[in-house]
């Protein structure tokens, strides 16, 4: 009886080791089978909200690292393609929780990969709405204000600047390159308006006294103008080589070729590297008939823009 019992309880035994490795070994394929979907991020995260779909975690890690892939794509279908899936569950996360700062940036940032700068604009004030100074937000919103002023496509670039000026009224860079578009698209009057806002608020702020001198004297005419509105820079600033040369300038247009040669050599000590101010001394010395330092300066501007021409090639 003795032998049977023992007999039994090895059968027990080895019954129970054998379940014992039938459960480790299925557990061994489902561990094998999730360190495969761990051999990166995006795959990870592309697998899990596919057992997670109602989890807006997982559709924005999903959708934030679908961009990623995008960007590493040589083709424009692949990367379409990415940015397609990247969309599907970015929208699907904002529905499932609508005040997720981040959705919105991304959002943002999937359009902005394919060059559709009026929706990243809106999807970047949603997030600014949601989250006011985010960093990642504004900083991007810059990017696409500075990237589509660059490409001359100013109706986007307007956009994005008055959103910025929106969240970050206190900015005047923001407001002084608004105005600097509204200049460019021949709108003269709203530029000023820009402009004078800035100095009611900001009286020492130098830039735009110079940015209003130079709409007067480039695109009115109005020298006498243009030359006060400048003065009003210098006296504030007299270092900034920009504001001494639109003094030149103006003084050499009004024929006081004294004052523009003054200018024009303060500009070039403080930026040398300007050859339109060389052009511009040469002809003032020439219009008081001293030819030699016309011709010596003439000789400087064309060395100068050679120099550069080559750097630009290099």
């Amino acid at each position: 009886m003795i032998d049977k019992y023992l007999i039994k309880q090895d059968g027990k035994k080895y019954i129970g080791i054998a379940l014992l490795g039938i459960i480790i070994c299925l557990y061994s394929v489902k561990t094998y089978s999730r360190n495969f979907t761990w051999k990166d991020d995006y795959t990870l995260f592309t697998t899990d909200v596919k057992t997670s779909t109602n989890s807006a975690k997982c559709n924005v890690s999903a959708g934030g690292l679908s961009i990623e892939e995008a960007k590493k794509q040589k083709t424009k279908e692949e990367k379409m393609k990415y940015i397609d899936q990247a969309l599907t569950y970015l929208h699907k996360a904002a529905n499932l929780y609508p005040k997720n700062d981040v959705v919105w940036l991304l959002l943002g940032n999937a359009h902005l990969e394919t060059e559709k700068y009026n929706l990243s604009v809106e999807y970047y004030d949603q997030s600014l709405r949601l989250s006011p100074g985010y960093k990642d937000a504004l900083n991007n919103l810059l990017y696409v204000a500075q990237v589509t002023h660059r490409n001359k496509q100013y109706p986007w670039s307007i956009l994005a600047y008055k959103t910025l000026v929106r969240h970050q009224p206190n900015n005047t860079e923001h407001l002084i390159e608004l105005s600097n578009l509204y200049d460019e698209t021949n709108r003269i009057d709203t530029a000023l308006v820009i402009l004078n806002s800035i100095v009611e608020k900001k009286p020492d702020y130098y830039q735009a006294y110079s940015k209003i001198g130079e709409i007067y004297g480039k695109r009115l005419n109005q020298i006498d103008m243009a030359i006060s509105y400048l003065k009003k820079a210098y006296a504030i600033n007299p270092n900034d080589g920009s504001v001494n040369e639109n003094l030149g300038v103006a003084y050499g247009i009004k024929g006081d070729f004294k004052e523009s040669i003054k200018y024009m050599l303060n500009s070039i000590k403080l930026d040398p590297n300007n050859p339109q101010t060389y052009f511009n001394l040469s002809a003032s010395y020439n219009r008081i008939g001293e030819k030699k330092l016309a011709a010596e300066y003439m000789n400087k501007a064309i060395a100068v823009q050679k120099s550069q021409q080559q750097k630009a090639k290099n």
